[in-house]
């Protein structure tokens, strides 16, 4: 790769993070909108609009990633806001007030990109090893977890019969664990305190359980660890938290109706 592909690339790269901010806060705008006209429908279609928005992010961004790079191989290394505004054949001599500020702005901007992409990989490196270290906390869990009792795993394959689950679910126990979560997306388990057993009725438990055994069947361990990652690469960006947060929320929602 050539010095000149770097400095386009790191160009195009810098310039759609700073596109992100006004991107995704106008996404979170729409988001608000939208749950507000469907605030009496099911939450599955909350979680829905707002799962595809936040995925939508990083679509927008990918374009953006696209045009910006298209746009530095034009002459006079083509600027962005139009993706195509040459900052350097402007001229200065009795420029229009307006438009001189917004040069202005974007020659400051583009000269803190480079800045603003080593924050932006400093910010990836922390919060995805804080990532990797949660799912490795999680196999550690897992792998030192026990198999229910018999009469439990033969409960558990009755409720995922019910529900619909033809895969082979199994139950697992960790005294160290507070609340029961689902863990993997091939070969899911289901883990749960030793303390729900004692402090809970058959049916309590059941209840539970099916909580669990629908997040296993709309696959939100999968879509959990992917807008994490959207939550890592955005970290710098209070929307995308504040739709992580929402999709927390409606997911639980979503498998208490079971």
């Amino acid at each position: 790769m050539s010095p000149v592909d770097l400095r386009n690339i790191t160009h195009a790269l810098g310039w759609t993070l700073i596109h992100s901010v006004w991107q995704i806060t106008l996404l979170g705008i729409l988001v608000i909108l939208l749950r507000k006209i469907t605030r009496t429908r099911n939450p599955v279609l909350r979680y829905r609009i707002t799962l595809l928005f936040m995925l939508s992010a990083v679509a927008i961004s990918a374009i953006t990633f696209a045009e910006v790079l298209k746009a530095t191989a034009l002459p006079e290394h083509a600027r962005l806001l139009g993706l195509a505004l040459p900052v350097s054949s402007f001229s200065y001599q009795n420029p229009v007030r307006h438009t001189s500020r917004l040069i202005r702005m974007i020659v400051l901007l583009d000269s803190y990109s480079v800045r603003i992409i080593y924050f932006w990989i400093l910010g990836i490196a922390v919060f995805g090893l804080n990532n990797i270290f949660g799912l490795w906390r999680i196999h550690r869990i897992r792998k030192h977890a026990t198999k229910a009792d018999t009469q439990w795993l033969i409960r558990l394959y009755k409720l995922t019969r019910m529900i619909g689950i033809g895969r082979k679910i199994t139950l697992l126990i960790h005294p160290a664990t507070r609340i029961p979560f689902v863990s993997g997306v091939f070969k899911p388990v289901i883990i749960v305190p030793l303390s729900l057993f004692t402090g809970y009725s058959t049916d309590q438990i059941e209840l539970i359980l099916l909580h669990e055994l629908e997040h296993i069947r709309r696959l939100d361990f999968l879509a959990k660890q992917v807008t994490l990652w959207v939550r890592t690469v955005y970290f710098f960006h209070p929307v995308i938290w504040w739709m992580d947060r929402l999709l927390e929320h409606d997911r639980e929602l979503c498998c208490d109706r079971v």
